[in-house]
């Protein structure tokens, strides 16, 4: 009983030490020795001894991460560069948060503990493992809610109520499939044969042309633009923070130029891993990778994904709920810009007035056209909130700010799903995965069982395909639509100087004006250059970063199964040869496949996606629409705050929610644009010319509540999409804030959403082509 006892004491002391451990963001990689697998005859004295040795390694650890945080301090970075490293630049996509880091901890002293303390750590789980997660900020409850269930928490947390940590920032990416490593940790997936894989960039030489000469027409490149900006808003996964070599570490995956690379003359190209944190249930085995920002669709981009990001944000100085801004430096009378963002080392400019701008997310710099959105959307939060503030004088700065945030996400929500989403989707796609707005009736289909957390695959794989819809030059144009000019891309990474609005440059206005207009490139086996030999080169031209190998590798990082598993899991069947490929790819690529890998079964998916032929109708492949089609699904059925939602104090009133489906892109760009004077309704879509048929539609609004879109043949019969006047607002509504005033009476006469049960979503089966789920 003594001895029991003691045990029962030295396995809560050891989940406390570590819990204390890991809040003093503490833990050693050299105090540990995880492969040390001694078996340890335990009993009372040798538990003492034992505990008084990790109370001494836990004192070592936390003075080394004290010694090392202080030369990292010290050590710091110059504050001038003459030249811009590339693998500096790619750190902005990685940049991890200090939460992050806690987690990796976490993680770190869970591996630790359990390599040399395996019998202790066996009587630790699963409660010991919980408090150590729970220190890490995993395991929030329902009492860590705020009282209110009208407004989104910043961080995400609560959005569930029953799993309240579902979708939150800094959790773990879900896995549809199992972790592919080639042993129950981190090693890469192997080959077939138990050879390694082909190396990353000899793959990408042997399958990646180096241009994107072909367009998918109609479409312009706003879908690739706005697919970065709403990528921006539901993952970004945290690098390791280390500087790597060409030596492969537990940090380090470089990634090998072959002898016969005709570009690259570097012997390897830096990769510095995801950081590893605990999964969902805090184990550490298989590895698993975090998502620092939350999951839903809810601008977290623009507002932050922690409390004190989005307070960084705010201007709370004019109590109108504002978001901070800067005026124009060069223009008087403009809208506002971003702010500076004062401590963003790479940023290239020409005028300290104007620096790369500060946003929610740190990567609204990289280049114009994320910038420019960015700034868009800032603009329409700061237009809405003054605007409730003089419908509601009496409301308090809090009021303003949350309101205005709400009506932002609501109309955000809107837009992607029923003007982005469609024409990648395909209407046949969009309906499977119940992904259609409705044009006039609540939303009763949430599923609180559902959790909306992004996908790994999806964040490390699926949703890096439009990186082949990146053109080579950015288009600018003026107010007439006329071209101004054409800017390399390898010119416009994290530099602000093409923000410049003083007369003749146009600034952002003239890129949006480029967007709308320019064609985007189709989702095949094609990159521009800029990306697969030029990616963040300074100067630009010269050697970078090649961005597909990056993307296979980042794959393989994360442990995404090879394509053909998820082939079986999209419904389509194992491909036994090659030759079986040909059922979704030409006889041109399947050669290409055949090049590039020994067997059939050692494809990475990445690559595999973007040489998928695209359906009828639809700008990806079957496997690339069904991994985004079930993503975007879990984004909306989870996620309580959905805008059509008519359950709960969330839900808007019915006039609300009308106002909030006039939304459209081009209504966006008209209201918060210096000098738009015309648009076409639809701005995904190149505009047509000449006079409107008689029998159809020029307003995108009208045509979009009657008809699923694209058909078969990618076309939208019915609608012409000339450009019209910004001031048109009968072809372009402009939604109101009216029913947000303090005593508004509804039309009908209904005061919201009804509080129905969650069963009622089986009546709304063949709306929204649900499966029957029962």
């Amino acid at each position: 009983m003594r001895i029991q006892s003691v045990n029962r004491v030295f396995v809560i002391s050891v989940a406390w030490l570590a819990c204390i451990a890991l809040a003093f963001h503490t833990g050693r990689e050299d105090a540990y020795s995880v492969g040390d697998t001694t078996e340890l005859d335990f009993d009372a004295a040798g538990d003492v001894e034992l505990l008084n040795e990790l109370e001494k390694q836990i004192a070592s650890a936390k003075k080394w991460f004290a010694e090392q945080e202080l030369a990292t301090t010290a050590e710091g970075r110059p504050k001038e560069r003459t030249r811009r490293d590339p693998h500096d630049l790619l750190h902005h996509f990685g940049f991890t948060h200090a939460q992050s880091k806690l987690l990796a901890n976490a993680a770190r002293a869970l591996q630790n503990v359990s390599g040399i303390y395996r019998r202790v750590f066996s009587e630790l789980s699963p409660e010991g493992k919980r408090q150590l997660c729970e220190a890490a900020g995993y395991e929030l409850t329902t009492d860590d809610c705020p009282s209110s269930t009208k407004y989104r928490t910043i961080d995400g947390t609560c959005n569930n109520l029953i799993n309240v940590n579902w979708g939150k920032a800094f959790s773990p990416f879900v896995r549809i499939l199992p972790a592919a490593y080639a042993n129950d940790s981190a090693a890469l997936r192997l080959a077939k044969s138990g050879n390694p894989l082909p190396g990353a960039r000899d793959v990408s030489m042997k399958l990646i042309e180096n241009e994107n000469n072909v367009k998918a027409e109609p479409w312009t490149v706003l879908i690739m633009h706005l697919g970065q900006f709403l990528d921006h808003d539901i993952d970004h996964a945290a690098l390791q923070k280390v500087n790597c070599t060409c030596e492969t570490t537990d940090k380090c995956l470089p990634i090998a130029i072959p002898e016969d690379d005709p570009f690259f003359e570097q012997p390897c190209l830096r990769f510095a891993r995801s950081v590893p944190v605990p999964d969902a249930n805090c184990n550490i085995v298989p590895r698993q990778q975090v998502n620092q920002i939350t999951s839903f669709i809810d601008l977290s981009q623009v507002y932050g994904s922690t409390l004190e990001k989005a307070m960084e944000m705010r201007d709370v100085s004019q109590g109108k709920g504002l978001l901070l801004a800067m005026d124009d430096p060069s223009n008087s009378v403009g809208k506002e810009l971003l702010p500076n963002d004062e401590e963003h080392t790479d940023c290239v400019f020409a005028n300290p007035l104007l620096k790369c701008g500060l946003a929610g997310d740190v990567r609204a710099a990289e280049q114009p056209g994320l910038t420019s959105i960015h700034t868009i959307l800032l603009r329409q939060h700061n237009r809405i909130a003054k605007r409730l503030s003089e419908l509601n004088p009496d409301w308090d700065d809090e009021t303003y700010y949350n309101e205005a945030r709400r009506i932002c996400i609501a109309m955000w929500q809107h837009v992607v799903y029923n003007e982005y989403l469609p024409p990648l989707m395909g209407s046949q796609n969009m309906a499977k995965h119940g992904l259609r707005v409705h044009p006039d009736t609540f939303f009763y289909g949430y599923d609180p069982y559902l959790n909306p957390g992004v996908f790994n695959v999806f964040a490390a794989a699926a949703y890096r395909v439009g990186h082949t819809q990146v053109p080579s030059t950015l288009l600018k144009l003026d107010r007439d639509h006329n071209v101004m000019e054409q800017v390399s891309l390898s010119e416009a990474f994290f530099n602000a100087t093409y923000m410049n609005t003083s007369h003749g440059q146009g600034g952002l206005e003239a890129f949006i004006r480029g967007m709308v207009a320019q064609a985007v490139p189709k989702v095949d086996l094609s990159m521009t250059n800029h990306l697969t030999k030029h990616m963040f080169a300074d100067p630009p031209g010269g050697e970078g970063l090649d961005l597909a190998a990056l993307n296979i590798q980042r794959g393989r990082d994360h442990g995404i199964a090879a394509y053909n598993d998820w082939r079986v899991h999209c419904g389509l069947p194992r491909a036994s040869s090659f030759d079986d490929l040909k059922d979704h790819m030409t006889e041109t690529t399947v050669q290409k496949f055949r090049d590039a890998y020994d067997d059939v079964d050692d494809i990475d998916l990445f690559p595999a996606l973007i040489g998928e032929e695209t359906g009828d109708g639809q700008l990806m492949g079957p496997t690339l629409a069904c991994l985004v089609g079930e993503q975007f699904h879990a984004l909306k059925f989870g996620d309580r705050f959905w805008y059509e939602d008519g359950v709960g104090d969330q839900a808007f009133t019915k006039d609300q929610l009308t106002e909030i489906r006039k939304a459209t892109f081009a209504r966006l760009f008209c209201d918060n644009m210096n000098d738009l004077p015309t648009i076409q309704p639809y701005v995904y879509m190149e505009p047509d010319v000449g006079t409107v048929p008689s029998d159809s539609t020029n307003s995108f609004y009208e045509y979009s509540k009657a008809n699923d879109f694209p058909n078969s043949n990618g076309a939208m019969p019915g609608f012409f999409n000339g450009r019209v006047s910004c001031s048109d607002t009968a072809t372009i509504p402009q939604p109101s804030v009216e029913p947000w005033k303090e005593g508004y009476v509804e039309s009908d006469g209904a005061s919201g959403g009804k509080d129905l049960p969650f069963s009622l979503r089986q009546e709304h089966v063949i709306w929204y082509r649900l499966q029957d789920q029962s």
